[in-house]
């Protein structure tokens, strides 16, 4: 083959590159995600009862990676592909819908918005944007930013409120990786509890705190992380380890201390795996496989003991 022919060769693999580049970066977002849902479970002392399609809601305008829920009002809350805060009805289905630019909100791709949530207040509703916390109230439409609250961080669990107002949330310093910090209201500065966060809840006593604890090394150029799930006493600051992960999860839910939901989420085969894990006796089970994005899980009628 002469160095001519080689050489057209090479320019054409170059020109379907770069026009596959060029055609994957036209296409939508909402094209390349896997569809996003939440699953309403049923059972007994914590443990799902058989999931079937009609546990399933689809979201199919979600472009959240987490969502909230209101039992009181009986709302799920998320982002949706037109920038618009929704609460949707899960009883009429019907839904009300705030544009973000209506806040003065203008997420772009560096500065993404994340982690919709209910609270501090009943009226408030609060978000992650440009590296900072920020509450809406939707009785006066007043948006206010919380002050020193969090850096960039991964797209888990950022943060979560407490009855009291004080605020537990993540600050990204290297890999994956994020720190786990307590803001009480009324002081300036935030206080460090863990190191090396990927996500956390709280249980509902606000006294312990499940978290998917990460870390790091090199053997030989290549990078090894290792993950597992830890429970943190806030009332002694005693940390337990619990269950040892096979990659990056995140958690959704704890029941009464005893059962603990995650998501074990496949980058390569694009599934999703939910887990109960039981904190007395260390068992998990898999109970829920997907192919879609799980965004949140509902527990009704549980009896723990």
């Amino acid at each position: 083959m002469s160095k001519k022919r080689k050489k057209r060769i090479v320019i054409v693999f170059v020109c379907i590159i770069l026009f596959i580049a060029l055609i994957w970066c036209l296409i939508p977002r909402k094209y390349l995600e896997r569809p996003k849902m939440i699953l309403f479970l049923n059972g007994e002392n914590g443990i799902a009862s058989k999931i079937t399609a009609e546990n399933e809601l689809l979201l199919d305008d979600c472009v959240e990676y987490l969502v909230d829920y209101s039992e009181e009002k009986q709302t799920i809350l998320y982002l949706n592909e037109e920038e618009q805060i929704v609460e949707l009805d899960i009883q009429t289905g019907m839904s009300n819908k705030k544009n973000l630019s209506e806040l003065e909100i203008y997420p772009t791709e560096e500065q993404e918005i994340h982690n919709l949530q209910y609270g501090p207040t009943e009226d408030e509703i609060s978000f992650v944007f440009d590296k900072c916390i920020y509450i809406w109230n939707t009785k006066t439409e007043e948006l206010r930013k919380v002050v020193n609250p969090c850096m960039a961080s991964i797209k888990y669990n950022k943060y979560q409120w407490c009855e009291t107002g004080d605020l537990y949330f993540l600050r990204y310093h290297r890999n994956q990786f994020s720190d786990l910090y307590l803001f009480e209201e009324g002081k300036n500065e935030a206080e460090l509890i863990q190191t090396n966060i990927v996500s956390f809840i709280l249980n509902e006593n606000e006294d312990v705190l499940y978290a998917v604890e990460g870390d790091a090394d090199y053997e030989g150029l290549a990078l090894n992380i290792k993950f597992q799930i830890i429970e943190i006493n806030l009332v002694d600051g005693t940390t337990r380890d619990l269950q040892k992960l096979k990659s990056n999860n995140f958690l959704l839910k704890n029941v009464d201390d005893r059962y603990l939901y995650y998501v074990e989420e496949s980058v390569k085969k694009k599934n999703a795996k939910l887990y109960c894990l039981d904190l007395e006796s260390g068992h998990k089970k898999c109970i829920f496989r997907t192919d879609r994005e799980i965004v949140g899980i509902i527990i009704e009628n549980v009896n723990s003991q």
